[in-house]
């Protein structure tokens, strides 16, 4: 069970101090604390938390529950950044608590202390936060007999670790705050201060605590009336049977032994499953342990492949073992997603998620959005049969629609045309179309050929001349422009090589052409002085450098001569590469600095204008990340 503590320090300032607790479920709690000057902010954002959260968080996956929560309490304080005076003094915490595990996450300057069971003070939230928005989700597992405090205001510039730390001489939650509080009040404060303090009081029960619980269980079970009339039933049955006959008398006696034997079978029975159910439990215990420490001993190798991937690999096979036999699920949830932040470590993977800075337009349509692209530092999003544009934050665009496709026709894969400021897209029926810079439609002319090379599934556009993929993915068709039309197909790549290379998942053109195969190795299309092909060394790969199951689709490169690196959609994952040389003809490896992903959705597409900065498409947004790369070769998001 938990003890908990709440206390007011009323000054009569302007601040006004709310506080609520709703019940969830069974073991999972919500807390609320506000600290706020506008009555009317805080009294529709505590009726916007109870919306987003009653009846929508319950014990499973609860941190990606709370972060949708907290994306609708995000746009509600979205219409209230005009005003920064009111955000500024709206001080909120809302925390979950499911067992002994805690989620949490605060706007503004909300502090965070833990004192845990060695007595030793930790300050869980970042002193120099200042958020407008409720953007990280804090995690944190109480063990027994820990306190963890919240505060409006920063206790530590009022009290020192040693005044937390003798505030648990006693473990009693209620003397922890009223010697906070105390020490408070000789203070110079400036607003109204609420402090809250939660203390563990699942305490451990001795080996022998529970022997004498099991025995004093079992004197209470024949202690009652039921059992004592079955005593006096039993004398006086063998009273009776001492009348009986000598052959009478054996008869039941032999009964009574097999009776005996059968419900000593069962107690023997019983002993021996409870003993081995033990020795499971006690098992599964030291095999969580032993993950732990493998678990730790790879977040101290994570420069050292083959040592991280060892240890990881052994966690993960106790964890399994231990989760089969459906023990310690809660401990087995935090171990994995402990895992999850190393393996993204060691991958060097980058997360990012929705906020006000990155976001450059959002609208439920885009869910039918197919490709993404960037002209003109102008941002265009491409659907089946139309296209939207110019996408401009916060105002609608125009939706600009081709009615003359045929039916069954649809726009498959598009890419910018630079120097005549137009977009050329591809068809599911072979033909090319162009979205000039006035917004017109037209269908692009092919000399010698009824239409385009039929069935491509992919399209560049490159020094003024397009590359079309065939279906069977294995061959590359070039078409040069001549004057308003363009040449019928050229073979890009010679029979023996198309037939070696087999599949081809994405190319990607900053001069001469890089091609990714199946097996995502890489290779590179020369065309002078002679004709070649060139295996890419591929440097510093991560783990996670494979192709998933049914990912096929969600692949993509971008290259050019603008561009100082080489970028990779995977797995719903951007890849960044580093050539090896700034001159393209040059190129021959690629070393990997890093990765990007949607901290909670897929990415559908991406395009990439110039170096630094990434535009990225998801079903109900647009974003644009930027990035940079640290001395010691890192992928950092700004």
């Amino acid at each position: 069970m938990f003890e908990s503590n709440l206390k007011k320090i009323d000054l009569n300032k302007k601040n006004v101090i709310i506080s609520k607790t709703i019940n969830l479920d069974k073991g999972l709690d919500c807390f609320i604390l506000i600290s706020s000057k506008d009555q009317k902010l805080w009294e529709l954002l505590l009726n916007k938390i109870f919306d987003s959260i009653i009846d929508k968080i319950f014990h499973n996956n609860i941190h990606n529950k709370l972060w949708v929560a907290l994306e609708n309490i995000n746009s509600f304080l979205y219409t209230w950044e005009s005003n920064s005076e009111k955000i500024k003094w709206l001080h909120a915490v809302i925390w979950i608590l499911r067992w002994n595990d805690v989620f949490f996450s605060t706007i503004w300057k909300p502090s965070c202390y833990l004192v845990n069971d060695r007595k030793e003070v930790v300050e869980i939230t970042d002193k120099a936060e200042s958020k407008k928005e409720f953007w990280f989700i804090l995690n944190w597992s109480l063990k027994d007999g820990e306190v963890i405090t919240f505060s409006n205001v920063r206790l530590f510039d009022y009290l020192s670790k040693d005044d937390l730390r003798d505030s648990t001489l006693s473990w009693d939650v209620n003397w922890f705050n009223n010697n906070i509080v105390n020490i408070l009040k000789g203070e110079d404060l400036t607003k109204n201060v609420w402090v809250l303090s939660f203390q563990n009081l699942i305490f451990n029960i001795s080996e022998n605590k529970r022997v004498s619980e099991v025995l004093g269980g079992a004197m209470k079970l024949f202690d009652n009336g039921l059992t004592k009339k079955a005593v006096a039933m039993f004398m006086i049955a063998k009273e009776k049977l001492e009348m009986k006959s000598k052959p009478i008398k054996n008869t039941v006696f032999l009964l009574g032994i097999v009776v005996s034997f059968v419900l000593l079978y069962f107690i023997l029975s019983s002993v021996i499953w409870l003993s081995q159910n033990d020795r499971v439990v006690d098992t599964s215990k030291q095999n969580l342990e032993q993950a732990k420490v493998y678990v730790r001993v790879a977040s101290e190798n994570t420069n050292n492949p083959e040592v991280f991937d060892l240890n990881i690999k052994k966690a993960e096979d106790l964890i399994d073992d231990i989760k089969g036999k459906q023990l310690f699920l809660n401990d087995i949830e935090k171990i994995q997603h402990e895992i999850g932040l190393l393996n993204k470590q060691f991958n060097q993977i980058e997360s990012f998620e929705k906020t006000g800075e990155n976001t450059i337009y959002t609208s439920p349509n885009l869910e039918w959005g197919m490709n993404v692209l960037t002209l003109n530092r102008k941002v265009y999003v491409i659907w089946k049969d139309f296209v939207v544009w110019p996408i401009i934050p916060w105002k609608d665009a125009e939706k600009y629609v081709f009615d003359k496709l045929a039916d069954g026709d649809y726009f498959v894969d598009s890419v910018p045309m630079s120097s005549t400021s137009s977009i050329v897209l591809l068809t599911s029926l072979g033909n090319v179309v162009e979205f000039d810079k006035n917004s017109f439609f037209s269908y692009v002319d092919v000399r010698n050929q009824e239409k385009w090379w039929e069935d491509s599934v992919m399209l560049w556009f490159f020094s003024s001349n397009i590359y079309l993929l065939n279906k069977e993915r294995n061959q590359i068709f070039k078409h040069k422009k001549e004057w308003e039309t363009y040449s019928s197909w050229e073979k890009y790549l010679k029979d023996e090589d198309s037939t070696s290379i087999w599949e081809i998942l994405s190319i990607a053109i900053d001069g001469w052409i890089y091609i990714l195969k199946k097996d995502l190795s890489m290779v590179k299309l020369f065309r002078s002085p002679t004709y070649r092909l060139e295996n890419m060394m591929l440097n510093k790969l991560p783990d996670n450098y494979k192709l998933e199951e049914g990912k096929n689709d969600m692949i993509k490169m971008e290259a050019s001569q603008k561009l100082n690196y080489v970028y990779m959609l995977l797995n719903d994952r951007i890849l960044i590469f580093e050539p090896n040389s700034n001159r393209y003809q040059n190129v021959k490896s690629l070393t990997f600095l890093g990765q990007v992903e949607w901290a909670n959705f897929e990415i559908k597409d991406f395009y990439v204008e110039s170096d630094w900065e990434i535009v990225v498409l998801w079903d109900s947004g647009l974003y644009k990340l930027y990035f940079e790369i640290s001395e010691e070769d890192k992928l950092i998001l700004k």
